[in-house]
């Protein structure tokens, strides 16, 4: 079964979809990536990978900040400042 994309969901407790991203998350606060949450996945995934980029910064395709990679499926949320400690990170 392929993904639908409307079941996909990710969010994060520490803002709400649309909100500037707290202080504490970017280089001008402790530059911690904040909690994140995830479901929906089609049945069958094995792993994941989760890509934070940014279109709007000022660089002509945006700015990718990180990507981590090797989730397994059954994960479905990082803690707080969690990724680069348990997956594999650039």
């Amino acid at each position: 079964m392929g993904l639908n994309i409307k079941n996909l969901r990710i969010v994060s407790p520490a803002f709400t979809a649309g909100d500037r991203i707290p202080k504490r998350y970017t280089s001008e606060g402790e530059n911690v990536s904040p909690a994140l949450e995830w479901s929906g996945l089609p049945s069958g995934t094995q792993q994941l990978a989760l890509i934070c980029h940014d279109p709007d910064a000022p660089m002509p395709r945006g700015f990718t900040h990180w990507v981590l990679y090797g989730i397994p499926a059954t994960v479905n949320q990082l803690a707080e400042a969690d990724g680069p400690h348990h997956y594999y990170f650039e």
